[in-house]
């Protein structure tokens, strides 16, 4: 009897070790699985990262050579500009009105200008805080001391034109560069043969009864003119369009720039890069003899 149980009992030990060996093995084969497969996990993500850091490098690489070629691009793109432009404006008299002592691209516009040849006559930056002096000033005449004040901006740009014209500020002018309503930046001379009339940062009535007075004035005398802007500010929204002056919206750029050239050798339009413009550039872009084209205005006036 006691032999049967001892059978038993060992045959379940045998068993039990069969079970627990195979448990252990199962055990340590899950474990080897787990190691590869993190191991593969790990080695893709490195060579992904690998992937990765090579197509950055690439990538900031081409950056590089973009950025070098946009530099070499602007520099012959202003290169050919100056060159272009050359002598294009020779003998040729300009006025530039700013209307807001704030106005950014007068400097470049300048510079533009006499870079082309142009003579500058005559520069004018009107304060936008103009209210009060120019009641005061206009008060003092028989003619003006009764007008609404809407009546005295139309009248101030009238005055404008005319000392513009006759190469001498009017008393009103004068009081008003005087009181710094008004800077004059270069010394008036006589006559011009176009106005540029740049006014983005405006948005007052009163400056746009201003302009309409700059207009007809010029307009009366056969004066050309030509509103410009920046390429943030809508000028199809603007008094200049209304006024059916030749327009530029984009200013700011090389071939709003090129554009102002082309108008002031004697083509007119609206011109940018919104849709109701013309085009961006005129075509063609220079007239054939444009010293002719302000000989005759001259001759005419």
């Amino acid at each position: 009897m006691m032999n049967f149980k001892y059978y038993i009992i060992l045959i379940i030990g045998i068993f039990l070790a069969l079970g627990l060996g195979i448990l252990v093995g199962i055990s340590l084969e899950n474990k080897n699985i787990l190691e590869n497969q993190q191991k593969q996990l790990t080695k893709q993500i490195e060579e992904e990262f690998n992937i990765i850091r090579t197509q950055t490098e690439q990538w900031k690489n081409n950056y590089i050579q973009l950025e070098q070629q946009k530099q070499q691009i602007d520099w012959l793109c202003n290169v050919l500009f100056d060159e272009i432009i050359k002598d294009k404006l020779s003998d040729i008299r300009v006025t530039f009105i700013s209307l807001g002592e704030n106005n950014s691209i007068y400097q470049d516009i300048i510079s533009i200008l006499e870079n082309a040849g142009a003579k500058i006559s005559s520069s004018y930056i009107i304060n936008s805080s103009l209210n009060e002096e120019i009641s005061q000033i206009y008060s003092q005449y028989s003619d003006t001391q009764d007008m609404p004040l809407t009546s005295l901006y139309q009248y101030m740009g009238q005055d404008l034109i005319f000392s513009i014209t006759e190469g001498q500020n009017v008393n009103s002018v004068y009081e008003l560069i005087q009181n710094g309503a008004i800077k004059n930046t270069v010394n008036i001379e006589d006559g011009c043969n176009a106005i540029i009339l740049s006014g983005d940062y405006i948005k007052d009535k009163n400056f746009e009864l201003l302009t309409q007075g700059i207009v007809k004035a010029a307009q009366d005398l056969d004066i050309a003119i030509i509103g410009i802007s920046n390429s943030s500010y809508d000028i199809e929204k603007s008094t200049y369009r209304n006024l059916g002056i030749s327009t530029i919206e984009n200013i700011d750029s090389l071939y709003g720039r090129l554009c102002l050239v082309s108008l002031l050798c004697g083509n007119s339009g609206n011109y940018g890069i919104r849709e109701q413009a013309n085009g961006i550039l005129p075509d063609p872009l220079f007239p054939a003899d444009i010293r002719s084209i302000y000989n005759h205005e001259k001759g005419d006036r």
